[in-house]
Order: C-alpha cells, then structure tokens, then sequence
C-alpha cells in the first residue's frame, strides 16, 4: 500500500482512517509513509510512520519525475488505485493525469476532506490564485470518466 502526500490537510484524513479501515480488511500490521515535496513541511505533517520529502523548487509542490506526477507513476507502475481526499491544484493535475491513464480513481469529498480555514488563510494571503480545492471541477464532470468515482 501506498499512501502519498503528507500534509495535515486532506491526505492527512487517511492517515487517521487507514488503519481501522485496513485492520477490517484483514491486514494486521500496516505501515504508512507519506512521499512530498518539502515545500509541504511549513504547513503541518500528519502523524505517520516514514516521510520522504522530494526537493522541488521554492513554492513548487509538484512531485515530478520523468515529466510525470511520481504520486501517478507509482500507482501506473503497481496497476494500483488512486484515491484522494480533496487537494490543491497540484492534486487537480495529478488527478486529471490518473484519469487520463485509466487508472481507477476515488475522490474523497466528505466534510472530513475540507482543509484547515487557517492553513487556506494563510496560503491565500500569500497568494491570492491560491487553489483551495483543485477537485471541484473534476467532481463536477464526474459522469465524463468511466473510471472516476466521488465518495460524499
């Protein structure tokens, strides 16, 4: 299993799910790390068991590798599932890309999934083109994709 992104904003929502949840699966031990940019570090780590921070430029939280989202190319690579609880405009790409490839793709968009207000306030306030939540349109035209699902 992977889990990617490590923020206390939505990401961090299945690093407080994921274990009741794979424990009803069946799976006794799991482990969870996080893989982002270390951009991500001033807004708030959510609790798990490894981090790897990915060095991109400053204000740049896309992780890229061979002009493809790493985040997607993993799930690519594992024929795995991509699911998302909210996210930015980064998440925006990155799940227009899953879905591009025809990946399964879930987003998660329950009240649990709304970001901090703090954290929105202060990224907006140091960018005004801030994108709150970069899922909306893609929720929005859900019924274009086959391989799309929206979890409310």
């Amino acid at each position: 299993m992977y889990v990617l992104g490590a923020t206390i904003d939505g990401i961090g929502q299945a690093y407080k799910d994921l274990p009741a949840i794979t424990r009803k699966l069946g799976y006794a031990d799991i482990k969870m790390a996080g893989i982002v940019s270390r951009n991500a570090a001033e807004w708030g780590i959510e609790k798990q068991d490894y981090v790897v921070f990915v060095d991109t430029a400053p204000d740049d939280w896309n992780v890229i590798v061979g002009g493809k989202s790493l985040y997607i190319k993993i799930a690519a690579d594992t024929k795995g599932t991509v699911v998302y609880f909210r996210g930015g405009a980064v998440s925006k790409n990155e799940l227009g890309e899953a879905i591009a490839d025809g990946l399964p793709v879930y987003v998660v968009v329950d009240a649990s999934t709304l970001p901090n207000k703090k954290n929105v306030e202060k990224k907006l306030a140091k960018n005004a083109n801030y994108v709150t939540d970069g899922t909306v349109d893609i929720v929005k035209d859900a019924a274009k994709w086959k391989n799309l699902t929206v979890i409310k």
